[in-house]
């Protein structure tokens, strides 16, 4: 079982822009919950290029072909939209459900949301593994 939190299927690049990656470097080096990491401006200069490097690959991505696993989602609080969940229906060769989680994308396994989405995935796991022991 290919257990997924609150990920997008895409069938097309988003192609990011540079001013794009800009805003997710600034949202990231700026973040209340981040900016203890980043305090002296080596860090900050290092972590920027590794966060334009990651947005740079990732906004150039694509996901095509088929998963040979059933696909478990959990959905962040948001929700996800009802081309991702298609998309990955498609990607399943087995089955496909969507759990839906507590909290957004970017807390998901953060305090206080961790405990519930944690007990989601072990309920998930457990399923699992009760269903290839049988």
């Amino acid at each position: 079982n290919l257990l997924i939190l609150d990920s997008i299927w895409r069938t097309v690049s988003p192609a990011y822009s540079e001013a794009y990656i800009e805003q997710i470097v600034t949202y990231y080096l700026e973040n209340p919950r981040f900016r203890d990491l980043f305090t002296e401006s080596v860090a900050q200069q290092f972590w920027a290029e590794r966060i334009r490097a990651f947005a740079r690959v990732y906004g150039s991505e694509q996901d095509t072909g088929t998963i040979a696993a059933p696909i478990t989602l959990i959905a962040a609080a948001e929700g996800s939209d009802s081309s991702n969940i298609e998309g990955w229906q498609i990607a399943s060769r087995h089955s496909f459900q969507q759990i839906q989680g507590v909290g957004h994308h970017d807390c998901l396994l953060e305090r206080p949301h961790v405990v519930t989405n944690a007990a989601l995935i072990h309920n998930i796991i457990n399923i699992s593994f009760k269903e290839v022991q049988s």
